[in-house]
């Protein structure tokens, strides 16, 4: 566990397992998928990430968007999105998306979920399927999701 000057600690568990599995665990441990609202909190996670050498995991993000809409929010502890979409933006943000995305749906699939993962050494946002394990079998045992605690 790691705590910052912020007060949000966040632990990263490798686990196969949909979106809605990742969201329920995390509020069973007394925290909730990490929303991560600043540049400065992006870069102490991908630092960690690094440290602990996740490049090849994929992570579940506390990001995602109704069915029905285009734009993905971060969810909070109520399953409620809140702030700015996070594909409408213009700053810092805007960089983090992994090329080509989000692309709201691949092969007819629904990507209403989304991931921080790394792709030839530079982490981004991926949008995903919630069951992204039944499209990518080959990511078994490679995923994963990171839980913010507030302190």
């Amino acid at each position: 566990a790691f705590l910052h000057g912020d007060q949000e600690r966040y632990t990263y568990h490798i686990e196969d397992c949909t979106w809605e599995e990742a969201a329920q665990r995390a509020q069973n441990m007394g925290g909730k998928l990490v929303t991560i609202d600043t540049k400065r909190e992006m870069k102490k996670i991908l630092k960690e990430l690094d440290d602990h050498e996740y490049q090849e995991i994929v992570f579940f993000v506390g990001g995602k968007r109704a069915l029905e809409e285009t734009d993905y929010y971060w969810i909070n502890e109520f399953q409620e999105p809140e702030g700015e979409p996070l594909n409408g933006r213009d700053d810092w943000m805007a960089d983090l998306w992994t090329e080509g995305e989000p692309s709201v749906e691949y092969k007819g699939n629904q990507e209403p979920c989304l991931t921080l993962e790394c792709k030839e050494g530079t982490w981004g946002m991926n949008d995903v399927s919630n069951e992204l394990l039944v499209q990518a079998a080959r990511l078994s045992g490679s995923m994963g999701y990171i839980v913010e605690y507030k302190e």
